[in-house]
């Protein structure tokens, strides 16, 4: 059986981003919330966590995406465990990315909780993968394009839509709203 491991650490390049990898067995996160975004990248296995009193599952290439201040818990849903890989941007790194895409008048929030986005996910491991490795130009440009990518494909503004348009539970969340400036600022990113 493979062992847990979890390394934790703060950007190199980027204030106020904060950095997991891990994976678990038997670890299991009690109820918690994080004043921070939460973007996790499922690399194997599947994690399954209460997430605002409905419980959710991620399975490999999943991201999940948690607003700040949402409670929350997760352990592995299998015998065999999860990996993943977590970034914790502080709100103030999500709003600017957001103002960069022409994004005013709230704090973004993602109505759908896990989501299978390739790309998304693509460029979220790259981020991490570079601040693992001290390429702090490549984690900084990369994580810049990977939130916009999250933001224009996955969030709204506004109070967030807990329990809505989640996997696997049939619910709708509210329609992201995008300005044309969002629209030629992320094509631009890409």
């Amino acid at each position: 059986m493979a062992a847990e491991i979890a390394r934790y650490w703060q950007h190199a390049a980027v204030a106020g981003v904060d950095l997991l990898r891990a994976r678990f067995i038997t670890h299991r996160y009690g109820r918690h919330a994080h004043e921070t975004y939460t973007f996790g990248i499922i690399e194997s296995g599947v994690e399954e966590f209460d997430y605002g009193g409905e419980v959710l599952r991620a399975g490999p290439g999943a991201l999940a995406l948690l607003d700040p201040e949402v409670v929350h818990t997760g352990h592995a849903a299998t015998a065999a465990g999860w990996s993943y890989r977590v970034l914790y941007p502080e709100v103030s790194v999500v709003t600017d990315v957001a103002a960069q895409l022409g994004w005013h008048g709230g704090t973004p929030s993602f109505p759908q909780t896990v989501v299978s986005d390739p790309r998304g996910a693509a460029l979220l491991l790259g981020a991490h993968l570079a601040a693992e490795h001290g390429d702090q130009l490549a984690s900084s440009s990369l994580l810049t394009t990977a939130l916009a990518g999250l933001l224009t494909a996955h969030a709204s503004i506004g109070p967030a839509a807990i329990g809505t348009g989640s996997i696997g539970t049939g619910g709708t969340g509210p329609v992201p709203r995008r300005s044309p400036a969002s629209m030629r600022a992320i094509a631009d990113l890409l």
